[in-house]
């Protein structure tokens, strides 16, 4: 059997309708009423969908004219024994006629008595923007906010529920956070009472409503041994004040705010545009470069404003903090990550250098222990880009490395023979393993170059010592290896380097086109740099088969020497002659002078810089030997 269309007042029909075929009314005495038998509930199938016409016999069909009604059960509207459904009058096309008038709803079908009008009904409700389905007499509350009116029904129905909460916010304000929901209905048939105010919303239009300006602080270069101010606006756009105001400042150490001053803020904020500062300060913690941090403004009432981020850049210049009767210190290189740097100090009654350490900004240098039965460490000549192995030579001589936080350090020995004396490292790959320098050949009474290899623990020598003179200055992190040599019959002095295989190195080597020096090489060995002939700067790149190109000139000098390199080549240090005066410099690739570079720097008037000679990896930090206030002590700065 089909069913019948959709009705229209039907909203959600939750399972199949059963129709059931009812005689004319007719009034019984109430003795003589029988009862109907109770419907089973049912399934939503098709096939338990049926004309039931036992209230109207078969043999009365003509006579009676039975009318068909529509009659549809919603599990989803029941509540405790009350079943709620809907009755429709259908014609012989199966089409809905009519609708019956709501009546009391009995408990439970058994209640029900034949020839009654069918007391069944359907209330729809509103309530915001859902369609609510009663099941029983005032139920559903009023509208929230500022009230609306509850909607009840039926015979002696119970009190209504407490209604939503609604989407219109009472008294403080629109858009706020919602108001409470509406009173409940009253019993009965008579409608419910209107929904009680909303409770005031926070944040909400009329509130207090903070922002901050600019959207971003930033405070640009800033060098170390000074500090620097940026004003940040709060504003109140909300007719109510703010209190509870707390400011909290993230990220990078060298961020502050200072106690407020003026009409700097405090903890409260008057409303309808009314403004305040809040001054955020800078102060570089070191040599640290570009930073960052977050200023946060918090507050107990209304809506805060949303976090800034702030920056800076920290540079500038920091001497090597040598103890007072330091008479000079000597800079011996910088680890790739320029944390760290290492060198010499000599006391001013000449008792003995010594080795030292020193983590960049620290107050103190550490001094490098020597080797047992030495007296002390002597000089620190390299350290390895990792940072893990510093090299150097004692004051008797000895080859030592040390391994930072050590309590001594290790000797390395000398190479076989007893001609040889005094090891002097002066490069290290980037994790210490391999290690060249010059040893003093007293039997040809001249310096010859080595490599120390950590996987084998010995020495190779380098050159003929008959006819030449070697040292080698540099090793890259794939083992090539830079140096100079002097012939002995000439007297001409060329750059060299070798390449390595396996654990041997490939003799002789080859000779920089334009008897040129070596300065050093990157660490990933594809360029070498140096001085040609006509002493000016240059660097030659692999695969090292054109001559090498002279390195742009500072104005008005006339002469450059290339003396550093950081890993990849892309930043190289030296120095260059302009009138009477030797001035540090970093091609970056342009010349830069490293001394007006640092102009902006408060203690620049007290170094002289000399000669840089090490490269961070990245390359922004720069060391180099100088003085500083009169005394000779290493160096480092960063550029801004």
């Amino acid at each position: 059997m089909n069913s019948s269309p959709k009705a229209p007042w039907r909203t959600t029909p939750s399972r199949t309708p059963t129709i059931y075929r009812i005689g004319p009314l007719r009034r019984q005495s109430p003795s003589s009423r029988p009862r109907c038998r109770e419907p089973r509930p049912q399934i939503a199938e098709p096939k338990l969908m049926r004309e039931d016409r036992r209230l109207a016999p078969p043999s009365r069909r003509d006579r009676v004219s039975p009318t068909i009604f529509r009659i549809a059960e919603d599990p989803n509207l029941q509540r405790g024994g009350t079943k709620v459904a809907v009755a429709a009058h259908l014609g012989s096309d199966g089409r809905e006629m009519g609708r019956l008038q709501p009546r009391a709803v009995r408990s439970r079908w058994s209640g029900f008595w034949c020839g009654s009008i069918l007391a069944v009904f359907l209330i729809e409700a509103s309530c915001g923007s859902a369609t609510l389905k009663a099941n029983d007499g005032g139920t559903t509350g009023g509208k929230s906010g500022a009230g609306g009116n509850a909607t009840g029904g039926g015979n002696a129905g119970a009190a209504g529920t407490t209604g939503a909460a609604g989407t219109t916010a009472g008294t403080g304000g629109l858009s706020g956070s919602g108001g409470s929901g509406g009173s409940s209905g009253a019993a009965g048939t008579s409608a419910g009472t209107a929904g009680s105010a909303g409770a005031p919303a926070s944040g909400g239009q009329g509130g207090a409503t903070l922002a901050l300006s600019p959207a971003a602080g930033v405070f640009g270069n800033v060098p170390t041994g000074s500090s620097k101010d940026v004003l940040f606006t709060l504003s109140n756009s909300g007719t109510a004040a703010a209190s509870g105001i707390a400011a909290t400042i993230t990220g990078s150490s060298g961020f502050s705010l200072p106690a407020p001053t003026g009409n700097e803020c405090g903890s409260t904020l008057a409303g309808n545009n009314a403004t305040c500062s809040i001054r955020v300060r800078f102060t570089p913690p070191g040599l640290v470069g570009p930073v960052t941090g977050t200023l946060t403004v918090m507050t107990t009432t209304g809506s805060g404003p949303s976090p800034v981020s702030v920056s800076a850049n920290a540079y500038g210049i920091l001497a090597v903090p040598a103890a007072p009767d330091t008479e000079l210190a000597k800079l011996g290189g910088i680890n790739g990550a320029g944390t760290a740097i290492v060198g010499t100090l000599q006391s001013s009654d000449f008792s003995g250098a010594v080795g030292f350490y020193w983590t960049i900004g620290s107050a103190a240098v550490t001094v490098i222990p020597p080797v047992s039965g030495d007296i002390t460490s002597g000089q620190a000549e390299v350290i390895s880009s990792n940072g893990m192995v510093v090299a150097g030579m004692s004051n008797s001589g000895t080859f030592w490395t040390w391994a930072p936080g050590s309590t001594t350090s290790s000797n390395l020995g000398l190479p076989s023979g007893s001609s040889f004396s005094s090891p002097r490292p002066a490069g290290i790959n980037d994790t210490g393993a391999v290690i060249v320098g010059d040893v003093f050949n007293a039997q040809a009474g001249l310096d010859q170059g080595y490599v120390w290899r950590a996987s084998t623990a010995g020495f190779e020598l380098l050159g003929d010592p008959t006819t030449q003179s070697v040292v080698a200055v540099g090793v890259s992190d794939d083992g090539r290896i830079v140096g100079s040599q002097s012939s002995l019959s000439s007297g001409i002095s060329t750059g060299i380097t070798w390449t390595t295989s396996g654990n041997k190195t490939q003799q002789p080597g080859i000779i920089l086109p334009g008897n040129a020096t070596v300065g050093r090489i990157s660490g990933d060995g594809t360029v070498i740099v140096g001085t040609n002939a006509n002493n000016v700067a240059i660097e030659w790149s692999t695969p090292f088969t054109s001559p090498p190109e002279m390195l742009p000139a500072l104005p008005n000098a006339t002469q450059s020497s290339a003396l550093g390199v950081n890993q990849n080549g892309s930043v190289i240090v030296g120095v260059a002659v302009v009138g009477s005066n030797s001035l540090a410099v970093a091609w970056t690739p342009g010349a830069v002078d490293i001394t007006s570079a640092l102009s902006g720097a408060p203690n620049i008037g007290s170094f002289s810089l000399g000669q840089p000679t090490a490269v961070s990896a990245d390359g922004k930090l720069i060391a180099g030997d100088g003085t500083f206030n009169g005394v000779m002590v290493p160096w480092v700065a960063r550029l801004p």
